[in-house]
């Protein structure tokens, strides 16, 4: 895995994506592939899978986005052990400490930046400051990994474009879609997936979730089904294997 990937990982509430994200950071833990790592989420810590990465929880009020904070300090302080924040603050506070915490890790560089329900953090409202990590991270070894449990684009609402067209790497999981809608803009961003996404089985049965990752700038693509793993990239023949 390259420290200068931008994931994008959608899927319902119970898909398994927070957990399968969780799996993503502790392998990039173990190959040291970042100096820090922050999480970002609305959710409490007690209610996200992904602050037990964290060693520090904090959350991010009003009161504190509007404050002078030394951000870069607090990610050094803090290194590959993490932080996990909780953002509660909202408005001009909200857009504040976004646009904050994107200078302060484009300033740091080597560092690994998660956000949780991106469709509330990541969204069309976000700063340019914090969008720069999708646009102009790479050059500073920065690995974004946006989650997401919808893609549905809406005039003032949802992920923001920036996130969607400047991911890498995304990774599908079941999606409750009758219109077909974020089907088909899953599509749009990897044609490959675009007839295994509608069958993607959720762990709600009971057994292992299914989920297709796709590797955008090359079309390389494969799906993790129950029975064995699809290659659907290029040069692969397909089939599945045990």
């Amino acid at each position: 895995m390259s420290q200068t990937n931008r994931y994008l990982i959608v899927g319902d509430s119970g898909s398994g994506k927070t957990v399968l994200a969780a799996e993503l950071v502790r392998a990039l833990q173990r190959a040291r592939a970042f100096r820090n790592l922050v999480v970002l989420s609305a959710d409490t810590a007690d209610e996200s899978a992904l602050s037990v990465l964290c060693r520090q929880h904090d959350e991010v009020t009003d009161e504190l986005a509007r404050a002078q904070l030394d951000l870069g300090a607090y990610l050094r302080r803090h290194g590959p052990a993490g932080a996990y924040l909780e953002v509660t603050a909202q408005g001009d506070a909200r857009a504040r400490f976004l646009a904050a915490i994107g200078a302060a890790v484009m300033g740091e560089g080597d560092t690994l930046v998660v956000v949780d329900e991106a469709q509330e953090i990541a969204d069309r409202a976000a700063p340019l400051e914090f969008l720069n990590l999708w646009t102009r991270g790479r050059k500073r070894q920065v690995t974004v990994v946006a989650i997401t449990q919808s893609i549905k684009q809406r005039p003032t609402m949802g992920v923001s474009p920036t996130v969607l067209n400047r991911s890498s790497v995304l990774v599908a999981l079941s999606i409750s879609d009758p219109t077909g809608h974020e089907h088909a803009q899953l599509s749009h961003l990897a044609p490959r997936l675009s007839e295994h996404l509608p069958r993607l089985r959720s762990p709600i049965d009971g057994g292992p979730p299914e989920y297709a990752v796709a590797h955008l700038p090359t079309g390389r693509a494969l799906v993790n089904l129950r029975g064995g793993e699809l290659d659907l990239s290029p040069s692969s023949p397909k089939g599945v294997s045990a």
